[in-house]
């Protein structure tokens, strides 16, 4: 757990992206929340679970991202994710079919 919030943003997506700590924490109180950390050479490197939530019975995956100028959109939009018309705190929620 220490590792996964020790995780430090590169410096030009520190204006987009929530440290992990803050992920970490928000998957402690969003119901429905499911958090997994993804390891690379033993090093935690992210906190994707697609391949998980499918085996478990899961249909939906949804995220938010902050609605900036060069920001996530178009990254989640390539991945398959389309615009639910909710908001999450103030971030657009976008969801894919597993």
């Amino acid at each position: 757990m220490r590792a996964v919030c020790e995780l430090e943003l590169a410096p030009h997506q520190e204006r987009l992206v929530a440290p992990a700590a803050f992920t970490v924490a928000e998957g402690n109180y969003e119901p429905g929340s499911l958090l997994r950390a993804i390891c690379a050479d033993d090093e935690p490197a992210g906190v994707l679970l697609v391949e998980e939530l499918r085996g478990q019975g899961w249909t939906t995956l949804e995220t938010s991202f902050l609605p900036v100028e060069d920001g996530a959109e178009g990254f989640w939009r390539v991945r398959g994710f389309t615009d639910t018309g909710r908001t999450l705190h103030g971030e657009p929620v976008f969801a894919r079919v597993l």
